[in-house]
């Protein structure tokens, strides 16, 4: 059994020394440090302790980037060998079902916690730049290694029981979301109804205060002296290392089903009566764009979900603020507006990554693409026939966007005044919504894990890197360079790495054609 995860695990540590990828997240993370020193320096006059300031930047990009490892890389560790056919290969071999799952998690788990160990002495500067004391980091990195342990735990189950890559992202998605929302609905609760059972106060004390994301804010504030081992770190530890042996009882049960096949029809409804008018039908015009439409994008019943997924978006903006700041009265609706206009801006860009990046994912994983090549009609044009096919189930997105900013109270002033007064909001604005397909597309034709993730990866470093834009164009304005310079500089830099994509993509795909 040991022999086995020892050789999975060596195994993994030697491909995490010699992949690219690894050593760009490091690469990633370091950068980040510099752009979080810039940041405060230039708040330190405003804002004042310029240490916290550089270290509570630093540890939200932390916790953002394991989240992100959460989708991609803990959620695939047993999928991906589904997906290759080789988890009876492996299981033939004489490695335990206890030996695959320490093997494929266990490596993982150590390649990840050394991304973040290693910027423990870089940010111990913040101590130097004064805001902070040493206990508060060393609080802080115990807490993120905790969120790490319960993200490898739940993510090994959710590869466990799932079919494919997709599914268990989807799954480690929905289990994210609510691991954020419980503690807040928690706290509410507590506030709301006051005269509530002592075991039950204590019940939702202790679930209000599991989520890392709420406890930096008490972890950062003078005077702060608790025990690095709070209540956080021992709720995700017991967690995470419960996920194991519940991983290890349900293997021998969810490896005997077969693997799924590399494509599938997805959404579109099978040949039926009473919805026809769902089905793909006959091919139209470009038969490539009614493909990815129907059969990559998902057809009508995606565009339909997405609309139900925008309206739904607002009811959930509307719960935000009210759980945040208390029942909103009729003079502040401008502020749910805004939210909502926030959340459906952010999620467009991630669902343009998603479409554009599950085009060009299936075709890959499935071996179609040298079938498609071999029309008589150019790489380029098959490329874009499929954008296009994807960016037509996108579209309830821009139509939501503008439906709120026409009838939700306050759309057009809260856009009025962005464009008058916050000149980098459209900066944010341009860059996000232009760079997350153009990055999606182009990992999509290196990375194995599935569209979600990436995806989600790929309108989470595009927000960085447009709010990182931003700090460029604040610093340049404020060094004496005219607005409208920088906005074209901006604007050069981000065509720029559209066309490049472009090329990278045509290239990338033309090679896989010439491989196969």
């Amino acid at each position: 059994m040991f022999d086995g995860a020892t050789a999975l695990f060596e195994r993994s540590l030697r491909v995490d020394a010699r992949a690219l990828g690894p050593h760009l997240a490091r690469l990633f993370l370091l950068t980040s440090i510099y752009i979080a020193i810039i940041f405060s320096y230039s708040t330190a006059v405003v804002l004042g302790a310029p240490g916290l300031r550089f270290f509570l930047n630093i540890a939200y990009i932390d916790l953002i980037f394991m989240t992100l490892l959460g989708f991609s890389f803990f959620s695939t560790s047993i999928t991906e060998e589904k997906e290759e056919d080789t988890l009876g290969l492996l299981l033939m071999a004489g490695v335990s079902s206890l030996g695959l799952l320490l093997g494929k998690s266990g490596g993982r788990l150590v390649q990840a916690t050394l991304l973040i160990v290693v910027q423990y002495p870089f940010t111990l500067l913040a101590i130097t730049l004064g805001g902070i004391t040493q206990h508060q980091i060393r609080a802080t990195y115990v807490a993120m290694i905790a969120y790490m342990v319960l993200l490898s735990g739940t993510g090994l189950l959710c590869s466990t029981i799932s079919k494919n890559n997709r599914v268990a992202s989807i799954r480690l998605f929905v289990i994210v979301i609510g691991y954020w929302l419980f503690p807040v609905a928690c706290r509410r609760a507590m506030i709301d109804f006051p005269g509530m059972p002592n075991a039950l106060v204590w019940v939702l004390t202790c679930v209000s205060e599991s989520c890392v994301f709420l406890q930096i804010g008490p972890t950062m504030t003078t005077g702060f002296n608790e025990s690095v081992w709070s209540t956080q770190v021992i709720i995700n530890l017991i967690v995470g290392i419960l996920c194991y042996p519940l991983s290890w009882s349900l293997f021998s049960f969810t490896s005997r089903e077969p693997t799924t096949e590399a494509t599938s029809r997805g959404l579109v409804a099978r040949n039926g009566h009473r919805f026809r008018w769902l089905n793909a039908g006959r091919p139209w015009g470009s038969p490539l764009m009614w493909k990815d439409f129907y059969f990559s994008a998902g057809g009508v019943v995606a565009v339909f979900i997405r609309f139900a997924m925008y309206i739904a978006l607002y009811f959930i903006s509307v719960a935000i603020i009210t759980t945040m700041i208390g029942p909103i009265p009729f003079q502040m609706e401008r502020t749910r507006t805004g939210c909502f206009l926030f959340l459906t801006i952010m999620v467009m860009s991630i669902d343009a990554g998603l479409v554009i990046s599950r085009s060009l994912h299936e075709e890959i994983r499935g071996k179609t693409w040298t079938s498609l090549v071999l029309l008589p009609t150019s790489t380029i044009t098959i490329l874009f026939s499929k954008g296009i096919g994807c960016c037509l189930c996108w579209l309830p997105g821009p139509i939501s966007l503008w439906l709120g900013i026409v009838f939700l109270p306050y759309g057009h002033e809260i856009v009025g005044d962005a464009l008058h007064n916050q000149p980098e909001l459209w900066i944010w604005l341009f860059t996000n919504m232009i760079l997350v397909p153009h990055a999606a597309a182009v990992f999509a034709t290196y990375v194995r894990w599935g569209a979600l993730p990436l995806g989600i990866c790929c309108g989470i470093a595009s927000f960085f890197m447009t709010m990182g834009l931003i700090i460029v164009t604040a610093l340049a304005t404020r060094g004496g360079s005219s607005e409208k310079d920088v906005m074209l500089f901006v604007s050069f830099f981000v065509l720029s790495v559209c066309l490049i994509s472009y090329f990278v993509v045509w290239q990338r795909m033309d090679t896989i054609s010439s491989q196969s």
